[in-house]
């Protein structure tokens, strides 16, 4: 039976439940992933999400294995059907350190969805994308933090927690970056978000070492 008729959508599964026993079947079989990938130019549009969630599933688990398919992702950020455009970022989020190069080169497309797409989802995963991408060079860092901090300033509390997750890696990677980034997390330090206030703590622990 082919791969792709297993499908959430093709089986008439309104669930997940048909598409998280396809990624189990993938994560067993690798090699069915390449059938998986030519679901992601299909006319059709929820085969296009069912595929592309498919690749997010397998990619949280073992990045490594959608790492071939990275390419074939990211055009799915333009995709109009939004599903299309949030399991594709969600997939990016994973395989950032794993394919840093492809990243770097569709940063800026990646900071203008985080600031721009009508998803509230796709910009959440999106800014995580640039996020994880700051851990995987000192050039990354300096990069992401750019963006990340352009993110900031439009949505504020809303991407405060993820954008300094990001300058706590960048921070990692090259501590020159510390005065920048200590001006725009010093805003956050007296957040009333559980989730800031958090990861605010995370970014003074790392600073004091």
């Amino acid at each position: 039976m082919n791969i792709l008729s297993q499908l959430s959508s093709q089986v008439g599964d309104i669930t997940e439940t048909a598409n998280q026993k396809v990624a189990a079947k993938c994560l067993k079989q690798p090699a069915l992933l390449k059938d998986i990938a030519k679901g992601l130019i299909d006319a059709n549009q929820k085969l296009i999400g069912d595929t592309a969630e498919i690749m997010t599933i397998v990619a949280e688990q073992k990045p490594e294995l959608i790492k071939p398919f990275a390419q074939q992702i990211i055009p799915l950020l333009d995709h109009k059907y939004t599903r299309a455009r949030w399991e594709a970022a969600h997939s990016l989020s994973y395989l950032a350190t794993y394919v840093p190069k492809e990243i770097g080169a569709i940063l800026p497309k990646l900071k203008g969805i985080a600031i721009l797409d009508d998803s509230t989802i796709v910009r959440d995963y999106t800014t995580w994308t640039i996020a994880n991408y700051a851990q995987t060079s000192k050039t990354a860092a300096h990069a992401a933090v750019d963006a990340l901090a352009i993110i900031l300033d439009q949505w504020k509390d809303k991407q405060a927690a993820k954008v300094i997750q990001g300058f706590i890696y960048a921070v990692k990677q090259d501590k020159t970056l510390l005065p920048k980034v200590q001006k725009l997390v010093k805003p956050y330090e007296k957040s009333t978000k559980g989730v800031v206030k958090k990861v605010v703590k995370q970014f003074q622990t790392v600073i004091k070492k």
